[in-house]
């Protein structure tokens, strides 16, 4: 499946002897519990780089996993894989499991027609901690980042299935072989906020079952789920709006149905929101690029 939302951010890092360096950006917070998308461009000490997007040519892949629920770094965080410590809990590699036929294994290998496609590594404890997606042709980096993911999806949910356990991506790091610059794919972290609600219990039924959906939505990290979830609150909505105007054209309580626009300008869309969501979240976040 590919995220819906495509908001690509970028952090540049100033260019050392070897034409890059490590170290900490801070970047602009995205929409929380929502893909996100982070680039790394190295910036030459002539001012010159690569473009932003990605070029055509070759690109190679990190799928990180993580046991659901359980995050392989601190919250508000996040770090090319490099720096995470995948883990899942399917056993593949000593101390874990010994593989019948071939205890000492130390990767599992996919293979197609054009050879080796990925192949699956183990942490220090011997469970499957990610793969490496081989080199690959794509046109920049989303269209890198949407074959890389369709290359090793097929195979977890196969497993999934088969082993009755879940397997969570946590991260996609994408690499452009030709400039080093690197495209990192991840779920943002909510925010922490102050406890600022209205004092008592609204008691509507209608409007508890709504809110359940949409607490159901925000706990999940499936996309397909959040979207039924939503669509089924939008559901209830129209719903309760039909029965509300039926109930005005037979003498009821007045009612007019509501003119609804999602705005497009990011300063309307700012203050569109902030009608709905009244407590500010930060808007900055810490990004470590070590």
């Amino acid at each position: 499946m590919v995220p819906a939302v495509q908001r690509v951010r970028v952090g540049m890092n100033n260019a050392d002897d070897e034409g890059r360096k490590t170290g900490s950006v801070r970047v602009a917070m995205g929409p929380a519990g929502l893909p996100e998308f982070t680039t790394i461009v190295n910036v030459y000490r002539d001012g010159t780089q690569a473009p932003v997007g990605g070029s055509p040519g070759q690109y190679s892949a990190v799928v990180t996993l993580s046991r659901p629920g359980i995050r392989p770094l601190p919250e508000y965080e996040q770090t090319p894989s490099t720096a995470l410590r995948g883990d899942s809990h399917i056993a593949i590699a000593k101390p874990a499991y010994a593989p019948p036929g071939n205890p000492d294994a130390t990767e599992i290998r996919m293979t197609g027609r054009e050879g080796v496609v990925f192949s699956g590594h183990p942490n220090e404890a011997g469970f499957l901690a990610g793969f490496k997606v081989y080199p690959f042709e794509a046109s920049d980096f989303m269209d890198a980042y949407v074959k890389a993911y369709a290359r090793v999806t097929p195979s977890l949910s196969m497993w999934s299935a088969h082993l009755d356990v879940p397997l969570h991506v946590f991260q996609v790091d994408v690499l452009e072989i030709a400039t080093k610059n690197m495209f990192i794919a991840y779920v943002n972290s909510f925010p922490e906020l102050p406890f600022a609600v209205p004092p008592g219990l609204k008691d509507d039924k209608e409007f508890e079952a709504l809110t359940s959906l949409y607490r159901e939505a925000l706990n999940s990290n499936s996309l397909p789920y959040q979207f039924l979830c939503f669509y089924k609150i939008t559901e209830g909505l129209a719903r309760r709006r039909d029965r509300q105007v039926k109930a005005a054209s037979r003498g009821g309580p007045g009612y007019a149905l509501p003119v609804e626009v999602v705005p497009s300008a990011p300063a309307d869309i700012e203050r569109w929101l902030g009608a709905i969501f009244p407590v500010a979240a930060p808007t900055e976040e810490p990004f470590r690029t070590m």
